[in-house]
């Protein structure tokens, strides 16, 4: 039979390599099979909201070593104003998140226009955390129109009006973003409706055509607002007089 010298027979001499190497390589096995937590969040807030607006949402993305963590997990909200909560698409309070997790964002009729400072933190480890904020503005109460043409508008051809939305104060309303009606006191007016996606920080542009007039005639252009939101009486208005030019005559 084979020996080694200090080990004996080759079976005993191959048996202990076997046992350094597999010692050897324990640490690395077991850092392979480490799950890294979840180190911080970071969160995705509108930078305006408006009082009312129940279409805002606050996005948590909890991330481990730069790369977002899909694990499920606990997490709370700290701090929180009264008035304001955060809870599930599904109307529960928010607990979980798993991966990137949107929660929406309630305000009560009542609060007044601020900054509010948000911060999520894992259960049970507060060191493990993400924070931003948000102003919150008063709800629209009323819209301001501006033709913005040189000229008064001609039946049958396009002419550009500003909308803005203005809360009580006459500050714009920044957030709102809001589906609008559009009429004509005489004859009628196209489009009648402003898309929510035409509001950019709280003002809108849109081409008016309208129709059926003979001779000059004074007009009244009102925008009013789809929704009416909590705490309000009535839904927000906004009108402007002018004169429409009849149509140009076929030579």
């Amino acid at each position: 039979m084979l020996h080694v010298e200090g080990y004996g027979s080759a079976y005993t001499y191959m048996k202990g390599l076997f046992r350094r190497m597999a010692i050897s390589v324990a640490p690395i096995m077991a850092l392979a099979g480490t799950v890294l937590a979840v180190d911080r969040y970071v969160l995705d807030i509108p930078p305006f909201i408006m009082v009312g607006d129940s279409d805002v949402f606050v996005r948590v993305t909890p991330l481990k070593e730069g790369g977002v963590d899909p694990a499920p997990h606990s997490v709370k909200f700290v701090g929180l104003p009264k008035g304001v909560r955060l809870e599930t698409l599904a109307g529960s309070p928010a607990g979980d998140v798993g991966g990137i997790t949107s929660f929406r964002l309630v305000l009560d009729p009542a609060l007044t226009d601020r900054r509010i400072f948000i911060r999520v933190q894992k259960t049970g480890e507060a060191k493990i955390s993400g924070a931003g904020f948000v102003n919150v503005e008063k709800t629209v109460a009323r819209f301001v129109l501006t033709p913005l043409g040189m000229s008064a508008p001609r039946v049958g051809v396009p002419f550009r009006f500003q909308v803005m939305a203005q809360d009580e104060d006459g500050a714009t309303v920044k957030s709102f973003r809001g589906t609008v009606d559009v009429r004509a006191a005489l004859g009628e007016v196209q489009p009648t409706v402003m898309a929510k996606e035409d509001f950019v920080d709280g003002v809108a542009q849109a081409d008016f055509v309208f129709s059926s007039s003979d001779g000059l005639v004074a007009n009244r252009l009102t925008v009013t607002a789809q929704t009416l939101y909590p705490g309000q009486s009535a839904r927000a208005v906004g009108t402007v007089d002018l004169w429409v030019l009849p149509a140009e005559k076929s030579p």
